[in-house]
Order: C-alpha cells, then sequence, then structure tokens
C-alpha cells in the first residue's frame, strides 16, 4: 500500500499565488479553504458566486457614462441650475402632499378669511344644499318678525352638537345687535354678513355628522350613496363630497336593482385629513372674520377647547394638525375658580406640541395670519 503526501510549496508555485500581495478578504478565503468545513467552504463558494459587481448590472455601462457626462456638465456656467434641481423636486413634492391633505388654500391671500374657502370644501352640491335649507326658512318666516325662528328652524328638528348650537346662538345674538341699529328691521339670513358664516356652520355640521359616525361604527362602509346616506342621517346631496374627501373606495360591484354598491375605507391619514378639514371649518365659523370683517390682517379663535370636546380630539393632535395648516397656536392655562378667565402660558407661539397632556387646565387659543406661512418640514432622526 503506497501514500503518497503531496509538497505545500509545490502547490503553491503550481497554483501561482502570490501571498505577499492577497488583501485580507483572499486570506481568510484560503484559510478556509485549506483547513475549513465542508459546510464553511459551501459558504465561502456561494458568497463569490453571489456577488455583485458593476460589470453585472444589465446597463451598467451606460448608466456610468451618462453620470460622467452629468457630472462633467455640471458648473460649467450653463448648466448651475441643474444644482438646484433636487431642492426643487423635493419642495415641489412636499407641496403636493400639502394640497392633497389640507383644505384648498391661496397663498397669494391678502385677508386670512380669503386663504381658505367654505365653499370649496363644501364643493357645489353641499354648498347649494346649505343655500336651499336658508332659503326656505327665510321664506317662510320672513313675515313673522322674529329673529330667533331660523335658529329654531335649524334646530328643533335635530340635535346639534354643543359648540356648533353656541356658535348658532351667537349668530343669533349678533343679528339681534345688528336689527336694533338698522331702520328697516330685521336683517337677513340671506344677507351677505350672516348667511356665509350659516352657512360654513351647516357644512361644519354635515362633516361633524359624519366624523361621529365613523368614529362610532365599523369600517368598511358598503352601499348606495341614499343607502350610506340614511345611514349618516345626512341629506343625500351632501354625501358624496364627504366619501369623495374622507373615504378610500376599494370596491364596487351591481346589486340586484342595478344599483351601483361601493365599499369605503379610511385609513390613518384620511382619519387625519378629516380632522384638519373640520378644524379649519371651526376656525372660519367661530371667529369674527367670518362675521364680516374682511379687512382684518389676523383671524382668530381664543378657545377651542369646548369645540375640541365635541370631536373627540386631544389638544395635542389639534395643535399638531393646525400647525400642519399654517395656524398659529398658543396654549392658555384656565385659573381654576375664576369662571373661565384664561391666561396666556409664558413664552412664543407653541407651534411645536410642547405641552402633550390635555387636561382640565388648559386650552388653545388658534389664529391664521397672512401671508400663509406653512412649517419647515420634519426632519427624522437618525
Amino acid at each position: 500500500m503506497k501514500q503518497t503526501i503531496h509538497s505545500h510549496s509545490s502547490d503553491s508555485a503550481a497554483n501561482n499565488i502570490d501571498t505577499a500581495n492577497n488583501t485580507n478578504a483572499d486570506r481568510y478565503r484560503m484559510l478556509f479553504e485549506s483547513f475549513g468545513s465542508v459546510k464553511i467552504q459551501n459558504v465561502i463558494r456561494s458568497r463569490e458566486t453571489n456577488k455583485v459587481t458593476i460589470d453585472s448590472v444589465v446597463g451598467a455601462d451606460t448608466a456610468v457614462a451618462n453620470s460622467n457626462v452629468k457630472n462633467e456638465t455640471v458648473g460649467d456656467g450653463e448648466n448651475d441650475d441643474d444644482d438646484n434641481q433636487p431642492i426643487n423636486a423635493l419642495e415641489d413634492s412636499i407641496m403636493e402632499a400639502r394640497k392633497s391633505f389640507l383644505p384648498p388654500f391661496d397663498e397669494s391671500a391678502t385677508h386670512p378669511s380669503d386663504i381658505y374657502n367654505a365653499e370649496l370644501i363644501a364643493g357645489p352640491e353641499m354648498w347649494n344644499q346649505t343655500h336651499q335649507v336658508l332659503h326656505a326658512i327665510s321664506k317662510q318666516y320672513s313675515q313673522d318678525g322674529g329673529t330667533s325662528n331660523w335658529y329654531r328652524a335649524l334646530t328643533a328638528r335635530e340635535e346639534w352638537p354643543r359648540s356648533l348650537n353656541t356658535l348658532l346662538e351667537n349668530m343669533l345674538h349678533h343679528q339681534q345687535q345688528l336689527s336694533s341699529s338698522r331702520s328697516n328691521g330685521i336683517e337677513s339670513i340671506m344677507d351677505k354678513s350672516i348667511n356665509k358664516r350659516l352657512r360654513t356652520i351647516m357644512v361644519l355640521r354635515h362633516c361633524m355628522t359624519f366624523h361621529t359616525f365613523v368614529t362610532t361604527n365599523r369600517f368598511p362602509l358598503r352601499g348606495t350613496h341614499r343607502d350610506i346616506s340614511h345611514k349618516l342621517k345626512l341629506p343625500e346631496l351632501c354625501t358624496p363630497r364627504l366619501l369623495e374627501l374622507f373615504t378610500s373606495c376599494a370596491s364596487g360591484d351591481i346589486s340586484n336593482n342595478g344599483l351601483n354598491m361601493e365599499t369605503y375605507t379610511i385609513t390613518k391619514q384620511l382619519r387625519d385629513k378629516r380632522l384638519v378639514y373640520i378644524l379649519i371649518l371651526y376656525l372660519m365659523a367661530a371667529s369674527d372674520v367670518c362675521g364680516g370683517d374682511d379687512t382684518a390682517t389676523t383671524m382668530k379663535i381664543s378657545s377651542i377647547r369646548p369645540f375640541l370636546l365635541d370631536l373627540t380630539s386631544d389638544l395635542k393632535e389639534a395643535t399638531l394638525l393646525l400647525n400642519e395648516a399654517g395656524c398659529k397656536t398658543k396654549y392658555v392655562r384656565i385659573r381654576e375658580g375664576s369662571h373661565g378667565v384664561k391666561q396666556e402660558l409664558d413664552g412664543d407661539d407653541n407651534n411645536d406640541g410642547d405641552v402633550l397632556e390635555y387636561n382640565g387646565g388648559l386650552d388653545l387659543s388658534v389664529s391664521l395670519i397672512c401671508p400663509l406661512t406653512f412649517p419647515p418640514p420634519k426632519r427624522r432622526r437618525g
């Protein structure tokens, strides 16, 4: 029986290996090829086989050539604008995200009442529905001589959220004051100074009704527009716009009677969108500017807490959403035993949501100022 012992030096010479020029990775591989187990050697071979290089990518040579040409042209005086393209693309994407999330806004507006528009939020059908209701009320009670008739007509059939009912009462008081100062009697609710604000409150109520339903009922929501309107207890003219704004149509089919049956879902982003729309509508409905003072440079409400209680939203969430819409927010502390007397917290406008808890002693004042400015995008921490 003969055994043959191979010489290590001859193998090295035969394989023509120059160990002096090997990298650490090569030495590592050679070590395990010589003394490692079969399993380790298979792992190393698999790594070598699956290694991706620039030559293994289809079209890599063309991409590298184009990249080199672009790098050579940047900074030659004729293509200096190329340096701003990534920044402009980022700004454009941020603006597009704002337009899809926030209510329609006008950055060039010179008065705060023109920044956001309740009519654009409502859409033509819902806005026209509010006109029809007020026109019918005005026609029915125009000869009665009582300023409370429109208020009774609006609130008699259905219960309103307490904060919105307060807005209506304030509107009634405002109307009585104007009527007493005029020789021609009661100011009509169809007059521009009152009509626009009343219609804004009505749109807000429709959104609140939708909000209450979707937060207390299970989703997805399926049916025709008529079926869904009946479930929501909303006018049929208003339902399509609310579904368009605040839901995503997942699927649709045809029912036995030939009607379109669609399924609607709500995501976290759509929920936040619904809240910011509602908050902006409340700002327009509750501020003094909507009462007709179009020359003011600031639209402000001193207290939003009663509305947040009806909305079942907390102070932190409302602050973040209002700031995203370009509003300035400031926390105020309610002094105990002072029956609602408020004192602003020390410091500048709170636009970072520093106060995270919504306890019994805090409220929030909100203002919208021209020109409209949005907060810078937040950077994620690495």
